[in-house]
């Protein structure tokens, strides 16, 4: 004897209402998890391209240095025309950096390929012209800079520009705040605050002693003639 099977046109499987709003708050609170870590990945990435930047131009800069004896000026003007040339300039012509080699991924404002433009790494002006002999391994040999207006600049000055001062944008890192990428006259790149990689605090007055970890001015940050 055959069974029938009664068909119930009016049923139909499905989500309901509720069911879908469960799914969808579901989402969203897994997507609220997920974005922050995602951020602070992205934020990882670019700090590591950056020290790899300034890993880059430590490693130019010696090599100018074994050529020449001593380090680039940081900036200095043409003999020829009189227009501005810089350290970043002599490292391009010996073909060890590029251009994106000389701006920090976040610098949005550096506007490095517009005219009077700056890098986002500075020297130590200690040693503008110096000999690399005159410094010890734990020397600041360079370091992340906001120069004027945000755009960057050729120098880091222990005093008067002061280095590893960014934008928040620049280096967002939650409760740690100023911190910043430092090279080192060894080659090493650290992520430090001012006062951690300088060995102290921000001098506050003009009497007040460098930081050790800069070294003592031996520049005289005169003119220079481009050595390419």
């Amino acid at each position: 004897m055959s069974k029938r099977i009664h068909k119930h046109p009016g049923r139909r499987a499905g989500f309901s209402l509720i069911e879908l709003i469960v799914v969808i708050g579901i989402i969203m609170v897994l997507i609220g998890l997920l974005l922050p870590a995602l951020q602070m990945a992205r934020q990882h990435a670019v700090r590591l391209e950056c020290m790899n930047n300034l890993r880059q131009i430590g490693h130019g800069l010696i090599i100018y240095s074994n050529e020449q004896k001593h380090l680039p000026l940081r900036i200095g003007f043409r003999g020829d025309d009189g227009s501005l040339w810089g350290y970043d300039e002599e490292l391009k012509q010996m073909k060890a950096v590029v251009d994106k080699t000389m701006i920090c991924p976040n610098h949005v404002d550096s506007g490095y390929y517009d005219v009077g433009s700056q890098p986002s790494y500075g020297l130590n002006w200690y040693y503008d012209n110096q000999p690399v002999t005159k410094a010890k391994s734990s020397d600041i040999l360079a370091a992340e800079v906001r120069g004027m207006e945000g755009r960057g600049t050729h120098r880091a000055d222990v005093r008067s520009r002061y280095p590893g001062e960014l934008e928040p944008y620049r280096h967002p890192s939650g409760k740690r705040v100023g911190l910043s990428n430092w090279l080192y006259f060894d080659g090493h790149v650290a992520w430090l605050s001012y006062a951690d990689a300088s060995g102290a605090p921000f001098p506050s007055a003009d009497t007040d002693p460098d930081p050790p970890n800069w070294g003592v001015d031996h520049a005289d940050h005169g003119a220079a003639t481009p050595t390419y």
